[in-house]
């Protein structure tokens, strides 16, 4: 499944959802509830051809109503501010048709507010325009500042950072910290008994396309230690690198497998490489050659 459809099913969840634009407009209080939501037609999707919005919610709790838009990014578009002003003003355009029969807009026509998040998902750091005026241009050709009142700023949420919104929502919470830990590559030791739940850890792979999570989905059902699972991985593929009537050539790749996974952890997890040892339960006997290895490794 393609990363953008699969987020799209995960941020499907109303629950999942709302915790999203709660923690980034409402600084994590309830303030949009999920029996208040339901979802949009997506007739913006038709007017704009091969562009799409990931997920579009309406949120009514009275005789007024809001639009929360959620669009996933997964590269950095150098016209996303336009791009995101397009799909708020086609949203308004067609709340203006609603409410204009023959074309006349009547006194005292009010429309929704349209709020939108850009969820960008890459690995790079976002070095686009975040806001209107920064790629505008007078009429000399300077860069032009223009009164936030005047602007419009990009609601920008980057996982490659460290995210810290109250999201009140374990799911994404566990999908956020996992995707952000695999492309900061530190892990801290306190996660190592921590639980994620299964979607969360699709939806970071199908993000990732990291060759561990593959093999933890692969082996592994319900909610996952993800940490715990990657050194119960190591364990096996040394336990059968040992193994009696192993070819020599395949211990070979089996030690160098070994190598590889330690030095893993010692960068992912920001530790020496005793406690790498320690973590993926070497044997004593053992440790002075690994850590002759794992030395020369860093020489290079």
């Amino acid at each position: 499944m393609k990363p953008d459809i699969q987020l799209k099913k995960f941020f499907e969840h109303d629950d999942r959802f709302l915790s999203l634009f709660n923690a980034y407009f409402y600084h994590g209080e309830s303030v949009l509830k999920e029996e208040y939501l339901s979802p949009d037609d997506s007739e913006v999707v038709k007017l704009l051809a091969s562009n799409h919005i990931d997920v579009i919610r309406r949120h009514k709790e009275n005789e007024y109503f809001a639009l929360f838009v959620l669009e996933n990014q997964s590269k950095v578009d150098y016209g996303m501010v336009v791009r995101v002003l397009r799909y708020i003003s086609l949203l308004y355009e067609r709340e203006l048709r609603k409410a204009s029969p023959n074309n006349y807009t009547p006194k005292g026509t009010k429309l929704p507010m349209v709020r939108a998040i850009v969820l960008y998902t890459g690995e790079k750091e976002w070095d686009g325009p975040r806001k209107l005026s920064d790629m505008i241009l007078d009429e000399n050709g300077q860069k032009i500042e223009l009164d936030p009142a005047e602007d419009f700023f990009l609601n920008l949420i980057e996982l490659n950072k460290d995210v810290s919104y109250n999201l009140n929502n374990q799911c994404v919470q566990d999908f956020i910290d996992l995707v952000h830990q695999l492309y900061d590559t530190t892990i801290h030791l306190g996660d190592m008994d921590r639980v994620y739940q299964r979607d969360a850890v699709q939806a970071a792979y199908s993000i990732t396309k990291d060759e561990q999570l593959k093999l933890i989905l692969e082996q592994e059902e319900g909610d996952v230690k993800v940490c715990e699972a990657m050194r119960e991985l190591f364990q096996d593929e040394r336990n059968k690198g040992i193994s009696e009537g192993i070819g020599i050539g395949r211990a070979e790749e089996k030690i160098e497998t070994s190598i590889s996974f330690l030095h893993s952890i010692m960068v992912n997890l920001n530790v020496d490489v005793d406690r790498a040892m320690d973590i993926s339960s070497i044997d004593e006997k053992d440790r002075d050659f690994y850590r002759e290895k794992l030395a020369s490794l860093s020489k290079n």
